[in-house]
Order: structure tokens, then sequence, then C-alpha cells
């Protein structure tokens, strides 16, 4: 049990069962002394001796305790915290020997540790870039080439989710339903079709394609496809006659690894690393969940450890109201900027829709949540997601008593927000992404690995939100 007690707790009862025993110890002494006397007068001079010492006792204890919850446990958990950043993460801060100046050489150490370290990622950072440049310029010059072809393609991994789509793919269901890795496809066609067609194609010898007339799922828009059923069973590849549609070339977005990491895994049992996330933020016309209404909603889609680039969602919301002045200072938002702006309730219809089936992330999520948790009546829409969020993450690395505002996060991650972003929601959602990426290697090292594990340890920091969102 002890062992999930963080280390200034268990230190804390270090401390009272030492003053506790020290006060049995001269209570007992005092019995022991006053029952070999004959002088019942002199029992309440016992009793004043015994108060005194256990006042004495408690005051000392707690004025020992302080120090060294100060000086010698505060500083053991910003030193652990700071070497599992450095060592599961591609920053590399310096140990503030400072802070550690009562460990004697564990400070030092530490920092010549971090040092060592510091220098052997440079050199390994170094080989990578040289080695990597070449694939990079080659993947960006196919992701090029391919976007430009006219047709839309779509590939489904054996678990029926998307693994891969191109622009003229995201361009035909922009104004219907975005496409997304990891999405189950049936989302977007006809399950009944995709299921026959499927058939159809395993009867036939390998590499067998077939012309057909695809619905969206819910029968609005006729694709003209051509199926291919992959050989072992691999999945499909839908091609959309993206000149039918008319439809731009847009860069080429896929993950491979999809059918590996998230097929036939229940979200609370799978690590984190090979979830979907979306990481948003809003901006709004005040501080007050019950009064002051949404303006912005920016978010962006992590999936299997990584950003997923194109798969954006930015909006302003008109909220019909004037934005305060002193609102405007902060995100910089005007009423001229959100005129003609979706309503609410279609925003976070679509939020809604980009956010299907994936765990949100926020910064102090509540406060973003209490917004689209108020006016499910008027959407006909429950926000019921796994929810992480980013302070409590913080919380559990670094201890209720370090900053965990984005800022304070960040640049303890040495990330970099752009002070033209910062209080804008896809400003800050990027941000958090980044900082969100950059705490799931030492939460992984922390033993936090699966979604219920984080959402575990965000459990015993919650305090730390109660007190930030009181109304």
């Amino acid at each position: 049990m002890l062992k999930n007690l963080s280390l200034r707790l268990r230190i804390l009862l270090f401390f009272a069962l030492l003053a506790l025993g020290s006060i049995a110890i001269v209570a007992f002494a005092l019995w022991l002394s006053y029952s070999r006397l004959t002088s019942p007068e002199l029992f309440s001079a016992f009793i004043n001796a015994g108060i005194y010492s256990s006042f004495g006792i408690l005051g000392l204890s707690v004025f020992i305790w302080l120090l060294f919850d100060e000086n010698i446990a505060k500083a053991i958990e910003q030193l652990a915290a700071n070497l599992r950043v450095n060592a599961h993460t591609d920053t590399t801060d310096e140990v503030d020997t400072k802070t550690g100046r009562y460990l004697g050489d564990l400070s030092s150490a530490a920092a010549a540790v971090t040092q060592r370290l510091s220098e052997t990622k440079y050199q390994t950072a170094e080989e990578i870039a040289r080695k990597t440049a070449q694939l990079e310029t080659e993947k960006a010059h196919l992701t090029k080439v391919l976007s430009e072809i006219p047709l839309g393609v779509i590939l489904v991994g054996e678990n029926g989710q998307v693994s891969l789509y191109d622009g003229q793919s995201a361009a035909a269901f922009e104004n219907y339903h975005p496409l997304a890795l990891g999405q189950p496809i049936t989302d977007y066609f006809c399950k009944k079709t995709l299921s026959e067609v499927k058939q159809q194609l395993s009867e036939q010898k390998p590499g067998a394609v077939q012309d057909i007339r695809l619905p969206s799922s819910d029968k609005s828009i006729d694709f003209e496809a051509t199926v291919r059923l992959l050989e072992d069973n691999l999945g499909l590849v839908i091609v959309l006659s993206a000149r039918d549609h008319g439809l731009a070339p847009r860069p080429l977005v896929f993950d491979f690894d999809i059918s590996e990491h998230l097929a036939n895994k229940q979200q609370a049992s799978t690590n984190l690393s090979d979830l979907c996330f979306v990481i948003f933020d809003t901006e709004t016309t005040g501080l007050s969940t019950k009064t002051d209404d949404v303006i912005q909603i920016g978010a962006v889609r992590v999936l299997s450890g990584q950003q997923i680039n194109g798969e954006v969602f930015d909006t302003y919301v008109d909220p019909k109201r004037l934005i305060p002045t002193a609102s405007t200072k902060i995100h910089g938002i005007t009423d001229a900027m959100v005129k003609g702006a979706p309503l609410f309730t279609q925003a976070a219809k679509n939020f809604h829709a980009f956010s299907n089936n994936a765990i949100l992330v926020a910064h102090n999520a509540p406060f973003d949540l209490a917004f689209f948790k108020r006016e499910e009546s008027k959407t006909g829409l429950t926000f019921d997601h796994p929810v992480l969020d980013t302070v409590l993450l913080s919380a559990a690395i670094y201890g209720q008593s370090a900053t965990h505002t984005l800022d304070a996060i960040a640049e303890r991650l040495n990330i970099t927000i752009e002070e033209k972003v910062r209080h804008t929601a896809l400003g800050d959602a990027i941000a958090t992404a980044e900082v969100f990426l950059k705490l799931l290697p030492i939460l992984k090292a922390q033993g936090i690995i699966t979604l219920k594990d984080a959402q575990n340890a965000m459990r015993k920091h919650q305090r730390l939100l109660s007190v930030q969102n009181a109304d």
C-alpha cells in the first residue's frame, strides 16, 4: 500500500509515526514513575508534564518535517522529475544543483549524468538527421506526386478502419463527415454495399477488382468507385473518381500501423501510445462556464503517438452577443471575426464528428467541456468521450507543488509556443498536443501505461482543477 503513496506523503507519515511513538514513550515513562509514588497529589503535575511534553514533541516534529519536506523531499521529487524528462524525451535541461544543495553528491552526480546524456543525444540526433534527410525528401516527393493523381484513394485495413487517404478523398467528405485515420470505413460508405462487394471479390481470383456505385453511409451521395480486395485478407483499396466530384489535390495522409495497433483492443487497457486522441481548446467570451459562450474551437488529432498532419479542426463560433473588450485583449477575437460563423450548435456537431471514437485531451478539460455539456440538449449529442487532462498528467509527474499552467509545462519540456498563436484555440491545441506527446514517455517510465492507469493517476490530483475552476 505504501508504495502507491508519494515520497512526500510517506515522509510525513514517518514523522507522524515518530512523533506518536515519542509521545507514547513519554506517557509510559510518566505513568511508570507515577505508579511507584504514593503521593496522589502529584497526579496533576504528571498530567501537565505529559501534555507539555506532547506539545513539545509535536511542535519539534512538525518543524523538522517542514524543513525536511522543503529541502529534501521536494528537491528529490523535482530532481526525479527532471531526470525522467531528460531520459524519456528529446529535452535535456540542466539539473539545478542549488535546488538539491542539501542532497550531498546526489545533485552534482545527476547533473553530470544529464550533461553526458545531453552530449549523447546531440550526437545521436545529428547521425539520425543525416540518415533520414534523404528519406524525408523522397517521402515528400512521393506524397506530392500521389496527391496530384486525379483519383481519390482510401485504404482500409483488415479491421475495417481507414489507414490511408489522399486529399481528393478528404475533399469529397469535407462537408459530409471528415475523413480521419483509424475511423471505421462504415462511417463513410454504406455498410451493406461494402459487405456485398467484399463477399463477391473474395469469391474471385486474387487481385480482382469491381467497379460499383458506392453510396455514402447515409445514402446522400453516390460515388463512382473501384474496389479491390487485398491478398491475404489485408483489407480493401477503394478508388474514387475524383474528376466526377471536382476534387482539388491535397496532401496524402496515412498510417499503415493502424491495423496492428487498434484492432480488437479495449480502450481502458490499451497503451496510451496506441490510442487515438483529439487534443482541443476553446476560446470564450469570458471565464464563466454558466454565462459565457464559445467563440472559437480548435483541435488536432494524434494517432499512434504522432500528430496527424492534415487532420485539423478550426472554426470561429458566432455567440450572437458582443465579445467583451477585456476578452478580446487576451485572444484577439473581435465581433467582426465571428460574424457569419457557425452557431455553437452546428460547430459542436462538427466537432463531435471530428472527435468520433477518440479520447479527448485538453489543458484544464473541465472548463472547455462544460460548454459542450451545457448545450447537449440543443445539439442532441452526448460528449461522453474518455477525457485526459494535461494539468493532472503534469501533476502526476512533477507533483502538485509545481506550476501547471500550459506555459510553465511547455517551458519545462523545451516547447516554444509562438506568441502570435498563443490564446488562439488551434494554437493552444497544437501546444497542448506537443506537451501531451512529450509527457507520454515520461508517464510510461512511471508505470502509467494504459488509459486506465492515466485516469487513476489523474484522480489523485483532482483537487487542482476543483480549485482552479471554482466558479
